[in-house]
């Protein structure tokens, strides 16, 4: 016979739950107490710290103390409010609409993709800024200074304000190209093989439109700037289309 020996691993599986609970625990509550820590020190970027170990503590341990409604406080204290001032127009080429509130949409949109960043910012709507610049008699136009838009800033009581200009768009006119070629395929037949054909005309429409500009990103509380850089950017536009005379099945799966 063969004798194999068992060995009861119960024990030590509760004594492992029990320690893995315990330095849960013990996590959490460090978590938790680095948080209030760093609420007290009433700083905005502190509490968005302070936001952050509150929710560490409740991945350790979920409903860990008051860890949630910490959470909710702490961020809300941190909560950075953005305005984004219309972009001014320098390039002198009015013709293609309003490219700053294109502008002004394309970095909401960047903002609100940035899961880390929607977190802790609140941005103005475009509804609301209007409303401040309609009561300051400003037109969308109007706000071209950094200190007219720290006027409107500091209304609508956010923490920064962006400001930029468009300083140049150009684009260039489209060109059209054709081509002319045959096709010809060998078609297979009881009766005898007979060669099909067809003119093609392939046309090629392209365009290019380039855009830059600067921005500044500007501190309401101390005004200062906290970030200023340029942009650029490239739009490549390309379109291609053919007619037929001939035979359709000559056409070919390429054309």
């Amino acid at each position: 016979p063969i004798k194999f020996d068992i060995k009861n691993y119960g024990a030590d599986l509760r004594q492992a739950k029990e320690e893995l609970l315990k330095n849960q625990e013990l996590a959490a509550e460090k978590h938790y107490q680095l948080g209030q820590d760093l609420l007290k020190q009433n700083n905005i970027e502190k509490n968005k710290l302070a936001a952050k170990e509150f929710r560490k503590a409740l991945l350790y341990v979920p409903d860990y103390k008051d860890a949630s409604s910490m959470y909710d406080q702490a961020r809300k204290l941190a909560i950075k409010r953005i305005a984004i001032i219309p972009f001014e127009n320098k390039s002198g080429k009015g013709q293609y609409g309003a490219v700053n509130e294109t502008i002004t949409d394309e970095i909401i949109s960047s903002i609100l993709n940035n899961q880390a960043a929607v977190e802790f910012v609140e941005i103005i709507t475009r509804d609301q800024l209007q409303q401040v610049m309609n009561e300051q008699n400003l037109g969308s136009s109007g706000i071209i200074n950094e200190s007219t838009a720290m006027q409107v800033g500091k209304i609508l009581g956010v923490s920064e304000i962006i400001v930029g200009q468009i300083t140049q768009i150009a684009s260039a006119e489209p060109i059209v190209t054709s081509k002319q070629y045959k096709n010809e395929r060998q078609i297979y037949a009881k009766e005898g093989n007979y060669i099909i054909s067809a003119m093609i005309q392939e046309y090629k429409k392209e365009a290019s439109a380039a855009m830059s500009g600067s921005y500044k990103i500007i501190d309401i509380k101390t005004a200062k700037i906290i970030k200023t850089d340029s942009f650029k950017e490239d739009y490549k536009f390309l379109s291609v289309w053919s007619t037929y005379l001939g035979n359709p099945d000559a056409i070919g799966y390429n054309v």
